[in-house]
C-alpha cells in the first residue's frame, strides 16, 4: 500500500469507529454521521496537501481555478463592479490571474505547517465552516469537528511511526 492509501485507510477506520459511537451511543443523526465520515477521511489526507505529488494537491490543483473564478464572479455581481470605473474593474479582474499564478508558491514545504497545529486549525476551521453553512446545530458542528480532528490526528500519528 502506498502512503496515501495507508492514511486514507486509517482515517476511514477511525471515522467508522467514531461514527458507530456517535450514532449508537450519543444518538447523532445519520446524515451528520455520514458527513462526519467524509470529513474524517478527507482530513486524514489533508496534511499532505503540501506534497507536490499527493492526492489533495492534485485535487486542489484541479479545482482551484474553478473556486477562484466562481468567487470572483460572485463578488463581481454582488458588489456591482461594473459601476466602479475602469481601473478598479481591471484590478479586480486581474486578481484571480495573480492568485492562480502564485498560489502554489505559498504552499509550505512538505511536513511543514500542514503537519502541525496550524494545519489542524485549518482543518477544524474548514469543518466548522462547512457545518455552519449546512445549517447544523452547535452539537452537530462539534461532532463534525471531532471527525476532522481525529482524521487529521491519524495522519500525524502514522507519520511519526
Amino acid at each position: 500500500m502506498s502512503n496515501a492509501q495507508v492514511h486514507i485507510a486509517a482515517g476511514t477506520l477511525v471515522s467508522l469507529i467514531l461514527a458507530f459511537v456517535f450514532y449508537n451511543f450519543i444518538h447523532i443523526g445519520l446524515l451528520v454521521v455520514i458527513l462526519g465520515i467524509i470529513i474524517g477521511i478527507v482530513s486524514s489526507e489533508f496534511p499532505d496537501i503540501d506534497h507536490p505529488k499527493a492526492l489533495p494537491r492534485k485535487i486542489l490543483r484541479g479545482i482551484m481555478p474553478a473556486i477562484v473564478l466562481f468567487t470572483f464572479l460572485y463578488l463581481f455581481f454582488k458588489w456591482r463592479m461594473w459601476v466602479r470605473g475602469f481601473w478598479k474593474i481591471s484590478l479586480f479582474l486581474a486578481a484571480p490571474v495573480v492568485i492562480l499564478a502564485t498560489y502554489e508558491y505559498f504552499i509550505p514545504k512538505h511536513r511543514g505547517a500542514t503537519h502541525k497545529w496550524p494545519g489542524l486549525a485549518v482543518v477544524v476551521a474548514l469543518a466548522f465552516l462547512l457545518s455552519t453553512i449546512a445549517g447544523l446545530s452547535v452539537v452537530n458542528v462539534l461532532v463534525i469537528s471531532t471527525f476532522a480532528v481525529l482524521g487529521f490526528s491519524t495522519h500525524i500519528l502514522l507519520d511519526h511511526l
